[in-house]
């Protein structure tokens, strides 16, 4: 899909088309007026004004070339085209140059631009001398490139257009491209016909040889190319072309040059960097999935299991695995089937031929196949089978919960499950506070405890909760964190407060707020020994 296509810029020569009127090029005022009528050949016409024309020069031009609008380089050139291009238009062997005519008003020509030139010559027909037409003759040096061999350089493209009437609304008109244009001293200008644009804004030509039957048809793709570029890193450049005008006033006076936005991305490399944020978000994707799914099977199956459910199934599975593998036929079959296949993989081949005469079997060592999954998982199948009865039991103990929930009291007072212990978290006791330790429960290969307990309608601690928080009692005075004990003893060895040490000192069944540092000296070595956990408030 191409951008959409802008005007870039506009060349306008304002005093043709009055001079030329609205009818016939013989009725016009450049030939009535200017010529008198005679439309013998002769030299050229300069207009200077819509009331003043010239044989010389555009006098009231500053930057007027004579190099290259005089009658000698102007009419050499015609005439060069003409012979070059005659192939392919009849029109242009009846025809003889009148004169030529320069618009002064052109935009190129005031500026003093030498790559872009339009001049106008009144044609005449051999036979009728009334039958006049102007060829307009547009010519510009840009960038061309053939791609099928390779070529690239300047090129002088032209835009010829015959006008007889100025009323026509559709003119004959073509291409003209002379390739190599300043690599050759005598140019060979030949036909092309538009093929289309391509998508770096370039104008793309087809051109139509002499012969067809000896020639090539070659594609040629041209621009002019005005801007600035700084290697791989800045590209400032417009890329223009210019088509050909079917009406006979706008192919007279206005020479537009068309583009395209194109957008050039030189560092598009470093867009590479994109693939290391690419890769980091599919792991955390990945990652993500993974915490979803643990989510999905912990809500489905997270519960307590009692140890001795399980020490019990495995015991008895562990013990007859092998009934359990005989009673499932299919898991039989396929043990069988791959032992069978695996160990004849040692034997021989043995050809019918010879099979009487050898009796008796060779079997040699012989490599281990490919890992079969289907094999594998009929192997475990009797420890599957066991992790299946404990999902089993899972669910229905949670299916249990949901039924039959438990009395608000009781279950305050018993965390056996999740559904439970969420709604215990409003109400801490003064044991969470002080140690900001939670009582958690727990969930997977463990026994019922009670993380809470009350007495006399008040809420406790209870000594399960209380060690699984990670605390213990040291002499029925401190509440230590566990995994403080090996600091504590480094310090009654050294002598040293090697690191802060908080405790909590207890009073009966309740915490201090506020906690103490442990010094060398806090606890003797007797009182370490005796750690306990009790009912905290």
């Amino acid at each position: 899909m191409h951008n959409p296509t802008e005007v870039f810029e506009v060349y306008v020569a304002s005093l043709i088309v009055p001079y030329m009127g609205n009818g016939l090029i013989y009725d016009s005022p450049l030939v009535q007026d200017v010529l008198g009528g005679d439309t013998s050949p002769r030299s050229y016409a300069f207009l200077e004004s819509e009331n003043k024309t010239s044989t010389e020069s555009c006098s009231e031009v500053p930057l007027f070339n004579a190099n290259i609008y005089n009658y000698a380089f102007l009419s050499q050139g015609y005439e060069k085209t003409v012979n070059d291009t005659a192939y392919y238009s009849t029109l242009l062997n009846e025809l003889e140059l009148v004169t030529v005519v320069v618009d002064c008003s052109f935009t190129q020509l005031k500026l003093g631009d030498t790559s872009a030139v339009r001049v106008f010559n009144l044609l005449r027909s051999r036979e009728d001398h009334s039958a006049l037409y102007v060829a307009t003759v547009s010519l510009s040096v840009q960038d061309y490139r053939v791609r099928a061999h390779k070529k690239s350089g300047p090129a002088l493209l032209g835009m010829l257009t015959f006008v007889s009437d100025m009323r026509l609304l559709s003119t004959e008109r073509f291409y003209v491209v002379a390739p190599a244009y300043l690599s050759q001293r005598n140019l060979e200008f030949e036909v092309y016909e538009f093929a289309g644009i391509t998508d770096g804004s370039y104008m793309k030509l087809r051109n139509i040889p002499r012969d067809p039957h000896t020639e090539s048809v070659d594609y040629l793709t041209t621009a002019r190319e005005h801007g600035f570029y700084d290697g791989d890193d800045q590209s400032n450049i417009r890329y223009m072309y210019f088509l050909l005008e079917p009406d006979a006033v706008r192919s007279m006076a206005i020479w537009e040059w068309l583009g395209e936005p194109v957008l050039a991305d030189s560092w598009d490399w470093v867009h590479g960097v994109h693939l290391i944020f690419a890769m980091e978000t599919v792991f955390s994707l990945i990652v993500l999935f993974l915490v979803i799914v643990v989510a999905i099977i912990s809500t489905l199956i997270r519960e307590r299991i009692p140890p001795s459910i399980a020490i019990f199934l495995f015991e008895i599975i562990h013990k007859h695995r092998l009934v359990f593998i005989r009673i499932c036929p299919p898991v039989l079959r396929e043990i069988v089937n791959y032992s069978n296949n695996v160990f004849s993989l040692g034997g021989a081949m043995v050809k019918s031929s010879a099979a009487t005469t050898n009796s008796l079997h060779f079997s040699t060592a012989f490599p281990i196949p490919k890992k079969d999954d289907l094999f594998l998982a009929a192997s475990f199948f009797p420890k599957i089978s066991m992790l299946g009865m404990i999902i089993v039991y899972a669910l229905s103990r949670k299916l249990y919960w949901r039924l039959y929930p438990e009395d608000p009291r009781q279950r305050s007072d018993r965390s056996t499950n999740a559904s439970a212990a969420l709604e215990l978290k409003g109400s801490l006791t003064n044991f969470e506070l002080s140690t900001g330790a939670e009582l958690r429960t727990r969930f997977g290969l463990i026994s019922d405890y009670r993380n809470y307990v009350y007495l006399k309608g008040m809420k406790f601690a209870s000594a399960d909760g209380v060690y699984c928080s990670g605390y213990v009692v040291v002499h029925g005075r401190y509440l230590l964190r566990s995994e403080d004990l090996p600091a504590v003893a480094m310090m009654k060895l050294t002598g040293a407060r090697l690191t802060n040490v908080h405790v909590y000192e207890v009073d009966g069944f309740a915490v201090k707020n506020t906690a103490r540092l442990v010094y060398p000296d806090t606890f003797l070595w007797d009182e370490l020994w005796r750690l306990n956990v009790s009912v905290l408030l």
